[in-house]
């Protein structure tokens, strides 16, 4: 008798000590997940905290190119020397040196516009480009009829451009 009494005690210790192992390792259990919760919530707050800042970091900067190309628009100059227009006063063919600041060297070209336009400030020429200012270059513009312009005096000057025809006008290099 005395055994049974010893084994009943010995197995309810046990199972009281397995119920408060449960009972603790559920409550630790839903502790961890109560914490891993509120984590992976802070870190869904600071995750999109930091794409806010990305984002407005990236639209920040496009927006200051986007306000800073205009003040870049005007950097280079067009300078008329020569201006010829065709026999049909259709189009002009315009002689200009272009300078785009202390960086970069002159160059002489000719552009090939309608009479009532003028010449663009923000566009290089469309028919030539050649290194060299136009004092030095000495380039002659003349139309031959309303179809050719002759462009003369061309010399050895390193050449950029060099267009044989434009808008229906035939182009001649002498």
């Amino acid at each position: 008798m005395v055994d049974r009494k010893r084994a009943a005690a010995i197995f309810t210790a046990q199972a009281s000590q397995s119920f408060l192992v449960i009972l603790t390792t559920d409550a630790f259990s839903f502790a961890a997940s109560q914490l891993t919760v509120r984590r992976a919530y802070k870190m869904k707050i600071v995750l999109k905290i930091a794409i806010s800042i990305i984002i407005l970091f990236v639209i920040g900067i496009g927006a200051g190119f986007y306000a800073m190309s205009g003040f870049f628009d005007d950097m280079c100059g067009n300078y008329v020397f020569e201006s010829a227009t065709s026999p049909d006063s259709t189009f002009k063919a315009v002689l200009f040196q272009r300078d785009c600041g202390a960086t970069t060297g002159f160059s002489t070209q000719v552009s090939l516009i309608a009479t009532k336009d003028s010449l663009n400030n923000n566009e290089g020429g469309n028919i030539l480009i050649i290194d060299g200012h136009p004092s030095f270059t000495k380039i002659s513009i003349q139309w031959i009829n309303e179809h050719q312009l002759a462009v003369s005096n061309l010399g050895n000057a390193y050449t950029y451009k060099k267009e044989t025809s434009f808008r229906g006008v035939n182009v001649i290099f002498k």
